[in-house]
């Protein structure tokens, strides 16, 4: 960000530093008001609550000893002529390899095969030894998940017997927790927050415990939602640690500040007349999406229509955190690599020079995706390390998507929310990183067609999980909110397309303001008259700005 004329007031540098970012804002500091909002005593504090009756939250065991697997239903399944078991019928396992042990007490059923399911589809015939009995040893089972086989037998005239079923748990980790709501990094003395946290197994969970601060608490297994108290000024730090029934556990922890002071800044925006948008999609192709990837092209096919006029390139990548790879001679595009656009060789984007009818198809045709990626959605690290490798220089063409003077949208289509808890997986963290990378001359806007939280028809059928996440980025940039589970996203489309066209009636701030203190626009040096309003850190104006050098003065916590 360019600061001119350099006034009275000093010069505050606003930095920030976590393990794989450090950048710098320059803002002047008008100096700090103290006791901004309710003063509060005593030490913080929390209930813990399971979702409504509509949603089941699996209860935790009283017992504080981990269960036996003989407590657990056998998974195996038995007749008197043909006998299949996993393992002498245990339900879980911690090693690396398996056993199936088949037997048949009929000497003419000579034959049998193994399917990696529980219907015998597939698999190879193989003859019987004269013990009638033979065991498999297997290696490569999906690890940390049910594994599901089954085995048919034959006799010497072909004849098949029934189809017999077992499967067993491999479980050698602790439980998954998984943050979706928790507050924001800094919160006004005396304000209450609310957490929402998935703690889930594939074997039963036998404790969870919530700690803040000084203070410990039992929470659930499934989904826990937390209440948190008026908070006093002070650092705190959140923390749910789970167990499972064979002792294996896991931590996971948040972190966050209660201030009770606020800075007053003057942020300086140059704005070109060049009407400029980049804009990148992140698409959920993983196996839950197949429903929606059915009619994914036909889904978007109004989009370019509605941003016709403005000097646009729009780049696809997926929610798969893993790199990029090929397996069995299909290409997954992961960690914010872009995806080839389909149709235009050596493309990886999409532009406003294209005739706009073979570029809406061939990016209807990129989003359709036939390959099914990781079922670890992550939406918010996709664009973090999109950013990361789009702004390191390189010889790599995704160097040169970002133009100068153009504003930055993203569009995320997917039905889970964002599935990891490092900092690039933070709505607030990708902010820092756009305002440090851009130096705050950037608007931007975060826009998701998703699981609405709270929209229950669409969790139980095509959606899976709630996207709270992708709302809070979504609320935090004044971007739209769109229903995965819609026919035809023709309307939600739209109206995305009209939000990132109006970034150009944008400014997106440094730090979301308080709603106690004035916003003051100053354009060329005079008091800028076009009414404007406030959606998380955007000023979105009544019309698209004038050129010019823009001062937008602001309270932020400090």
């Amino acid at each position: 960000m360019r600061i001119l004329g350099l006034p009275q007031f000093k010069i505050l540098l606003l930095c920030f530093s976590v393990s794989y970012l450090s950048g710098c804002i320059f803002a002047e500091d008008k100096g700090a008001i103290e006791n901004v909002g309710t003063p509060v005593s005593g030490e913080g504090d929390f209930t813990v609550s399971p979702p409504p009756s509509s949603e089941v939250s699996v209860e935790v065991p009283a017992s504080s000893a981990p269960l036996e697997n003989t407590d657990l239903p056998n998974q195996g399944t038995l007749q008197p002529e043909f006998r299949f078991t996993i393992d002498n019928g245990r339900p879980y396992t911690e090693g690396e390899e398996i056993t199936l042990s088949i037997s048949t007490d009929l000497p003419t059923y000579l034959y049998y095969k193994i399917s990696p399911n529980e219907n015998c589809e597939g698999g190879t015939w193989v003859g019987l030894d004269e013990s009638l009995s033979a065991e498999v040893k297997v290696t490569n089972f999906l690890r940390n998940s049910n594994n599901q086989y089954s085995v048919r037998f034959k006799d010497v005239d072909s004849t098949p017997a029934d189809c017999l079923k077992a499967s067993i748990v491999h479980d050698n980790q602790g439980p998954d927790i998984l943050f979706t709501k928790y507050p924001m990094a800094i919160l006004e003395e005396g304000a209450s927050s609310e957490i929402i946290a998935e703690v889930k197994d594939v074997s039963p969970i036998m404790a969870v415990t919530c700690s803040m601060n000084s203070i410990s608490k039992n929470c659930l297994a499934g989904t826990n939602i937390i209440q948190l108290s008026q908070l006093p000024a002070g650092q705190y730090h959140f923390s749910i640690t789970a167990t499972d029934i064979h002792g294996h556990s896991n931590s996971k922890s948040i972190s966050w500040t209660v201030v009770n002071k606020a800075k007053l800044l003057t942020q300086t925006v140059l704005i070109k007349d060049d009407r400029k948008v980049d804009v990148l999609i992140v698409i959920d192709n993983s196996g839950s999406m197949e429903y929606e990837q059915r009619s994914m092209g036909n889904r978007v096919k109004n989009m370019l229509s509605v941003l016709r006029g403005l000097d646009y390139r729009i780049a696809v990548t997926t929610t798969d955190p893993g790199a990029t790879r090929t397996s069995n001679g299909i290409k997954y595009y992961g960690d914010g690599d872009l995806i080839p656009i389909s149709g235009q060789t050596g493309k990886l984007w999409i532009d406003s020079l294209m005739d706009e009818s073979v570029a809406q198809q061939s990016l209807s045709q990129t989003l359709q995706r036939p390959e099914t990626g990781s079922g670890s959605e992550q939406a918010i690290r996709a664009t973090y390390r999109f950013i990361e490798r789009a702004t390191t220089p390189s010889s790599s063409s995704i160097s040169t998507f970002f133009r100068e003077g153009a504003n930055f949208a993203t569009l995320v289509i997917s039905d889970e929310d964002e599935s990891a808890n490092t900092e690039k997986n933070d709505p607030e963290k990708l902010l820092q990183l756009i305002a440090s990378k851009f130096s705050g001359q950037k608007a931007f806007s975060w826009h998701s067609i998703i699981t609405k939280p709270g929209d229950l028809s669409c969790k139980n059928t095509h959606g899976a999980t709630y996207g709270e996440r992708y709302k809070k980025i979504t609320n935090l940039t004044g971007g739209i909110l769109g229903s995965v589970c819609e026919a035809d996203y023709a309307t939600q489309v739209s109206g995305v397309a009209t939000e990132i066209r109006n970034l150009i009636k944008n400014i997106t701030l440094s730090c979301e303001p308080l709603s106690g203190y004035s916003i003051q626009v100053i354009r060329n040096g005079v008091a800028y008259a076009v009414p404007f309003t406030l959606e998380g850190l955007n000023l979105k104006f009544a019309s698209e700005l004038e050129p010019g050098e823009y001062k937008v003065d602001y309270a932020c916590l400090k």
